[in-house]
């Protein structure tokens, strides 16, 4: 049941011309768990740090993500050597010989196989990221996907053929 409020009218420069004015409202309940008989806001408890782990999708997911942070990581390695290459010789040769180090093997390898999945997984997704419409019909998703795989075969071939490998 609804109280009239009291407050100012337009001529005493109350608020009473808005929708609701003059109406107190009655306190609403806080929202129950879950959604017995049809009443109140279904509220579902998601744990903060396991909500992966209940399909393989969402763990498939994670594991994405977090090949992200190897990369990046790459990424500030590469920074470091422009670093130390600009700093000189010693600097240059210091920084070669500790990446001799089994940390710095292990570390290539696991951010070249984050690298490598990271890469399948969004080449994997451009179908559905990126449809291509060719007139009524709709590129088939594998010609997408295979499309990116060969441009990235041919630049790996190009980069290792400048690099003196073949």
């Amino acid at each position: 049941m609804s109280k009239p409020l009291v407050s100012a009218g337009p001529s005493q420069g109350g608020d009473s011309h808005k929708l609701g004015a003059g109406v107190a409202r009655e306190p609403q309940p806080p929202p129950r768990e879950g959604r017995m008989g049809g009443a109140g806001p279904l509220i579902r408890e998601v744990p903060p740090t396991s909500w992966y782990f209940r399909h393989p999708r969402y763990l498939r997911y994670m594991a994405r993500e977090i090949t992200s942070l190897f990369v990046g990581a790459y990424c500030v390695l590469l920074v470091i050597a422009l670093q130390s290459l600009a700093a000189g010789q010693a600097s240059y040769e210091a920084f070669l010989l500790t990446l001799r180090s089994p940390t710095s093997i292990a570390f290539h390898v696991l951010a070249l196989v984050a690298a490598l999945y990271h890469a399948a997984t969004w080449f994997n997704a451009t179908q559905k990221a990126m449809p291509i419409q060719l007139g009524e019909e709709f590129v088939p998703g594998n010609l997408i996907s295979g499309a990116h795989y060969v441009a990235w075969a041919a630049l790996s071939i190009v980069i290792l053929f400048l690099a003196g490998v073949f």
